[in-house]
């Protein structure tokens, strides 16, 4: 897999998998990184991937980037920089929404 299938898969990752606890049955949504979760319905716990540095999900290259941004002033840099990447992406939009009114297409702004 080469860098650029990884960054696609990272965009794509959807931030909530949806399970079916083995025990009762029950369907619950789990947050994507997450290794285990508690059934909320019978509380039985489900392994729901494994785990980061001897797996090969894409969740684990997530779990070594968060372990990379380390903490304190580390991560408070790595927060500036995504915030100003949230912005460039909100600007991109708004950008791409004013176009597509101009063209005479439908308005994607909120």
């Amino acid at each position: 897999m080469s860098y650029t299938d990884s960054i696609s898969d990272i965009e794509n990752l959807p931030h909530y998998r949806e399970y079916t606890c083995s025990q009762c049955g029950h369907k619950q949504r789990a947050y994507i990184l997450w290794i285990q979760r508690e059934c909320e319905n019978c509380g039985v716990r489900s392994k729901l991937r494994g785990i980061a540095s001897i797996g090969s999900e894409i969740e684990d290259v997530i779990d070594s980037v968060l372990i990379w941004l380390g903490s304190g002033a580390d991560f408070e840099l790595a927060m500036k920089w995504k915030a100003m990447i949230d912005s460039e992406l909100e600007r991109e939009r708004l950008l791409q929404a004013a176009e597509t009114d101009e063209q005479g297409g439908t308005d994607l702004r909120p």
